[in-house]
């Protein structure tokens, strides 16, 4: 086998610059946040990746073209009554009238208001699925 100089000179230009030439160390860094070590900046970038490879759709959202006019409606027609209600609450508690007992209908609920010993007791019950809550306001 033959050695030409140009390969030893080369193989000796090699070495000499090697010899000069510092490696620094080479360090992992994960990308995704649930790693101890990951980003926390790189959660909203994941999820937007995730969600435009996302080709399934759910069938039972709704989108904005779905809204049922009546029915949204009727939600604010409901939480505007509801919110009536409790500012005539806490006016007749802490002003100087007391609101009068019994049971309130209104489209999903019943609003029952009795007095017992701790103070004014507001049930409200939904009628659709028989859910209640029960808010006691102390008297002063």
């Amino acid at each position: 086998m033959k050695i030409n100089k140009r390969h030893i000179a080369a193989l000796i230009l090699f070495m000499i610059i090697s010899i000069q030439l510092n490696a620094q160390q080479l360090v992992y860094k994960p990308i995704n946040p649930s790693f101890a070590l990951g980003d926390s900046f790189n959660a909203s970038w994941l999820l937007a990746h995730a969600q435009a490879q996302n080709d399934i759709n759910d069938p039972n959202a709704k989108t904005t073209f779905q809204r049922d006019i009546l029915e949204e409606f009727s939600t604010s027609l409901n939480r505007s009554i509801l919110s009536q209600l409790s500012k005539k609450i806490l006016n007749d508690t802490f002003g100087e009238g007391m609101m009068n007992e019994g049971v309130y209908e209104f489209d999903n609920f019943n609003v029952e208001i009795s007095s017992v010993s701790e103070g004014l007791s507001v049930r409200i019950i939904d009628v659709s699925n028989g859910n209640q809550t029960e808010i006691i306001i102390p008297y002063f």
